[in-house]
């Protein structure tokens, strides 16, 4: 969430960047994911490392 607050863009706007729904990206950083996506997992990460995270 801090990457998301740093760049001052929305979940949502987050989200259609990454690629995944803006609930999935809210559960996913409130720690509510039980069962990880890998799909997911890694568009987040290329997500942070095109962010320059």
């Amino acid at each position: 969430m801090a990457k998301i607050d740093q760049l001052g863009i929305s979940i949502r706007k987050a989200s259609r960047e990454i690629g995944v729904a803006h609930t999935t990206l809210s559960r996913y950083l409130r720690g509510e994911i039980k069962r990880h996506n890998n799909k997911n997992d890694d568009k987040m990460l290329n997500w942070l490392v095109k962010q320059n995270w």
